[in-house]
């Protein structure tokens, strides 16, 4: 099972870079390379959540799953928002909310984990997403280093 998904993961690696190779504005959101590095892990999570709300009856629990489907798809977007913004500050802002949003996923994970998610697979996506953490912090700092005055 995991070879067929490593072999989904490559193929969907390859689809992305094909989709964000024919977009032409070089000044695109897809080009930021934080957005490259989480659009396929928020896609994984995304499909594996939408599965297992599909799966699950408890109304409650289903609440949760769609909600947490709802805060993947805000990382992306906050970013895509935080790219088109002018001002340092309010990039920074979507930025921080990115990160945020983040936080808030991997801890419904550890919360799903524990009522009907497989703890395996939720250790896995919290890793992949802690890697891709340190790469939106880099870049919320870099963004903030343009705003300080300098000596």
């Amino acid at each position: 099972m995991n070879t067929d998904r490593n072999k989904n993961t490559k193929k969907l690696k390859g689809e992305l870079m094909s989709i964000f190779s024919n977009i032409k504005d070089p000044k695109s959101f897809t080009n930021l390379k934080v957005y490259r590095e989480l659009y396929p892990l928020v896609l994984d999570c995304f499909k594996y959540l939408d599965l297992q709300s599909s799966n699950n009856n408890t109304k409650y629990i289903k609440k949760l799953l769609e909600d947490s489907k709802n805060c993947s798809i805000n990382i992306l977007n906050n970013l895509a928002i935080g790219y088109n913004e002018y001002e340092v500050k309010n990039k920074v802002y979507f930025y921080n909310l990115s990160r945020d949003n983040l936080s808030k996923l991997q801890s419904f994970l550890v919360i799903l984990s524990d009522l009907c998610l497989d703890e395996n697979k939720v250790i896995n996506i919290i890793n992949s997403f802690q890697d891709k953490q340190k790469l939106l912090n880099g870049t919320i700092k870099k963004i903030e280093s343009y705003s300080k005055p300098k000596n």
